[in-house]
């Protein structure tokens, strides 16, 4: 723990380079004690990594370009529904590179080590069982599934091949989150009760509002592959390219930018799901036929007497995205760009209470304490920083999570983000958005693992 009592304390790009030379930045503390997994002999650091990749959307393709730029891996073969993406990827992708709009295809291949799932939410419990039941080791897109019953299956397909599956909040693999878990394990916080966190947005991008594509058709998408399990539905290129505006497709805000901080926050305080959730919101800007709410506001209290307080508009961006944990000696403040542990004040304002008594009661009072007697109000000083921690410019927390994840396939770690912290950070999505659905608070039985009223 690098620290100055009293004083600011901010890493420098120097330490940050020594620290990064094993391309394992900040990994230290997460790796420490995880257990090997039971299935699979361990590959050799030489073994090149071959990655499919199911789903070559927005997400898709920044991690096909992650994959490329690795060394040791490359990307052989990419699964879509979309004409379109096959040709951005021939136009992005070195080498021969299988294009197929049926996933099995990818999966059947013997010299296919990983695939990289980024399709919609309605698609992950399919595409990730069968991956590992073909003896694929899985790079999953948050959140983990679309149900808590999908959820499930998924951690007991993964107990059940033994492969690695990573799911893919990438800001648990950023730089600047070890040393803030140990500012809260060493009790600099001092008793965490609440923790406060928010994802705002003001822009069509940030609202799902994206563009579609001018040959978008029946004759270039193949709709009911897309649709899969989902309700029947004639076509809509709206549904494809937006479509974490739809609940049949998506978990909307809570799944999509909640759940990063989510598993952020259960990582940072040891933290499972809720036991209980309660959730406000709605449509309050975006009138474009969406049926998830682009307002949504929940209040999660958990069993180890933290409340988590969390929401996310889509109508301004002034927040941005936040997380602030409230200690009684300190609070810590978390964005994708750094941290800040800011000094809790004690001082109390007791001229506020004991003006109101008799003279000779005050100034006893006064005396007792060693204050002066007629106590003088003074502005409040602005808040101390007592540490503080920059990430780099340049800084790329996905392609970290990325790298991880090829280690841990060469090692058979446990990934830090397994599918049991991808599950519980999704089931808080999932009771978010049912609270919202039911209009009232929704119960957790931990022993149990479901839903209570």
């Amino acid at each position: 723990m690098r620290k100055q009592k009293g004083k600011e304390r901010r890493i420098s790009r120097r330490e940050f380079i020594q620290t990064a030379g094993s391309g394992t930045v900040g990994l230290g503390l997460m790796a420490a004690g995880a257990p090997l997994l039971k299935a699979a002999e361990k590959m050799a650091a030489s073994d090149r990594i071959r990655v499919g990749i199911l789903g070559f959307g927005v997400r898709g393709r920044q991690l096909a370009m992650v994959v490329a730029r690795t060394s040791g891996a490359e990307v052989a073969a990419v699964c879509d529904i979309y004409d379109g993406r096959f040709r951005r990827a021939a136009e992005v992708l070195s080498g021969k590179v299988e294009m197929t709009k049926d996933y099995r295809r990818i999966l059947d291949r013997k010299d296919i080590d990983a695939v990289v799932i980024s399709p919609p939410d309605h698609w992950h419990r399919q595409m990730t069982v069968d991956a590992l039941e073909a003896g694929k080791d899985v790079y999953l897109e948050k959140p983990l599934a679309h149900t808590i019953e999908e959820g499930k299956n998924i951690v007991e397909a993964v107990n059940r091949t033994g492969r690695v599956l990573q799911v893919g909040s990438q800001l648990l693999s950023s730089i600047h989150l070890p040393e803030a878990k140990e500012l809260i394990q060493e009790g600099r916080l001092g008793r965490i009760t609440q923790v406060k966190a928010r994802w705002d947005t003001g822009s069509l991008i940030g609202a799902w509002v994206k563009p579609i594509p001018p040959d978008a058709s029946p004759e270039t998408i193949d709709w009911k592959a897309f649709l899969g399990s989902a309700p029947y539905r004639e076509f809509d290129p709206k549904r494809i390219f937006r479509w974490r505006c739809y609940s049949d497709y998506s978990e909307g805000l809570a799944g999509d930018v909640l759940s990063h901080l989510i598993t952020e926050i259960h990582w940072l305080l040891d933290l499972g799901i809720p036991t209980r959730v309660a959730t406000v919101g709605g449509i309050f800007h975006w009138k474009d036929g969406r049926d998830v709410p682009d307002t949504l506001s929940s209040v999660c209290q958990y069993p180890e007497d933290v409340i988590l307080t969390i929401g996310a508009t889509q109508a301004n961006g002034y927040g941005d995205q936040v997380v602030q944990i409230l200690g009684t000696q300190a609070t810590l403040e978390l964005t994708h760009r750094g941290w800040t542990l800011y000094e809790e004040r004690h001082a109390e304002g007791y001229s506020y209470v004991v003006e109101a008594w008799p003279r000779e009661l005050r100034e006893e009072f006064y005396r007792e304490h060693n204050l002066p007697l007629q106590p003088q109000r003074t502005p409040p000083e602005p808040r101390r920083t007592l540490a503080s921690f920059a990430v780099p410019s340049g800084y790329d927390s996905t392609t970290e999570h990325v790298r991880n994840f090829f280690r841990y396939m060469r090692t058979r770690e446990e990934p830090l983000e397994n599918a049991t912290m991808g599950h519980e950070a999704a089931a808080v999505a999932h009771l978010i958005n049912l609270s919202l659905q039911k209009e009232k608070a929704i119960g957790w039985d931990r022993d149990k693992q479901r839903v209570v009223s």
